[in-house]
């Protein structure tokens, strides 16, 4: 069965000259993400997030850790909500 997960971007630079760049936390929560998806056997088949680099990052920090081979598509449109998809994965960024 296939399955749709919904996430939110990694912890971004607050405060910092530009919020749009995960900070450290963020990179590693990315990361540990996609190893635990790992660990529970996930197979992610289509991503796609938004257009945001902190989204971008997530997705693609994720899937390294889970399926390095996997394609993100960014797309201009998804700006208040990203999607990786597996039998589904899936980035949202609700607030901007």
């Amino acid at each position: 069965m296939s399955q749709l997960l919904l996430v939110r971007h990694g912890q971004a630079s607050f405060l910092a000259a530009n919020y749009d760049e995960l900070s450290a936390q963020g990179r590693e929560q990315s990361r540990l993400l996609g190893v635990h998806w790992r660990s529970l056997g996930l197979r992610i088949d289509r991503a796609i997030c938004g257009p945001r680099r902190r989204q971008r990052d997530t997705a693609r920090l994720c899937l390294d850790a889970l399926s390095p081979d996997a394609p993100i598509e960014a797309q201009e449109s998804r700006r208040s909500m990203s999607i990786l998809a597996s039998s589904c994965c899936v980035t949202v960024s609700m607030w901007q």
